[in-house]
């Protein structure tokens, strides 16, 4: 297998260096960069001679001042990440794993010839530009093979590796769940059968990307009815001793924006149940993602209403 995972590395690398102008906009990219780095180089030097002459008149108070910032400088990836969740932690470690191997799905069937291709340059896409090429070059293939994959792969690695590329495209523009929903018809709901999962991670990357496709697709999102069972769901997992419980959060931020979803989430308890665990010694960004929820429920005269019971 070694040769045909290196040949499909160097297909989509080609893929992606393909350029329709003969290669003369990249060439053209390159020598400006190599000029841009030889006039960058004065003023870095004028910078150092300005900064040697401030260290000259820093006071004692200055100077602990500036050795303070510098050991907050060094934790801050740590803070901010703490701050993000369990969700985002777990996503981070899954982007560094080694890509999966869909030869096996493809000599099954599992998956078409065209599907395998698209999964592999979709998969080896390392930046947003290389992810919208993909996306445009497959077209309506792009979004059936996602859909088509989520039905089809079992092992929980995988799902997850796989869940974590979906939910960026997502994130990094939101207007593909529309084209998503123009493409297949009611695509969140592709994605419910992984809220049953017994894995967390998996149940929680899945809610994001269900929630993100709903309130993503304005011209064909689905009537509050169709989403009661997710938010029921979310009501659920809205208890103090759940390590997910931002990534909860976060789906209730946006499903609450929609006034329609205010109701239907009123008619399940959901307020009653933000207003318990706020009672609760849940942490401080989480406090403020479920006071964001109670807050954006005011806009709704009925919900007012329920709140000053």
């Amino acid at each position: 297998m070694p040769g045909t995972k290196s040949s499909i590395k160097k297909s989509v690398s080609r893929f992606f260096k393909w350029d329709t102008k003969d290669g003369s906009e990249a060439s053209g990219s390159k020598d400006e960069s190599k000029v841009s780095k030889d006039d960058s180089k004065a003023p870095e030097d004028d910078t150092k001679d300005s900064n040697s002459d401030q260290k000259q008149v820093f006071s004692e108070e200055e100077a602990e001042g500036l050795s303070t910032l510098t050991i907050l400088s060094g934790n801050m990836e740590q803070k901010v990440w703490e701050m993000a969740g369990t969700l985002w932690k777990k996503a981070k470690e899954i982007r560094n794993k080694p890509p999966i191997d869909w030869l096996p799905y493809l000599e099954n069937q599992f998956i078409t010839q065209k599907e395998f291709a698209f999964i592999n340059a979709f998969q080896f896409a390392q930046t947003k530009n290389e992810r919208d090429l993909t996306l445009s070059y497959f077209k309506d293939l792009s979004y059936q093979t996602i859909v088509n994959v989520v039905n089809s792969v079992c092992v929980v690695e995988e799902i997850e590796q796989f869940l974590v590329l979906v939910d960026d495209i997502l994130a990094e523009d939101l207007r593909k769940a529309e084209t998503f929903s123009n493409a297949v018809l009611e695509p969140w709901k592709a994605f419910y059968h992984l809220l049953r999962c017994s894995n967390d991670f998996v149940c929680n990357i899945a809610s994001r990307i269900i929630t993100k496709l709903i309130v993503g697709s304005k011209s064909k999102r689905p009537p509050a009815n169709e989403v009661e069972f997710f938010m029921e769901w979310l009501k659920d997992e809205m208890n103090e001793d759940n390590d997910y419980l931002q990534s909860v959060a976060r789906c209730l931020q946006r499903l609450l924006q929609v006034d329609e979803y205010r109701l239907a989430f009123m008619k399940l308890s959901g307020v009653r149940q933000i207003i318990k665990l706020l009672a609760c010694e849940i942490n401080y960004q989480a406090q403020y993602q479920f006071c964001f929820c109670l807050w954006v429920t005011t806009f709704n005269s009925q919900l007012t209403e329920e709140l000053k019971r």
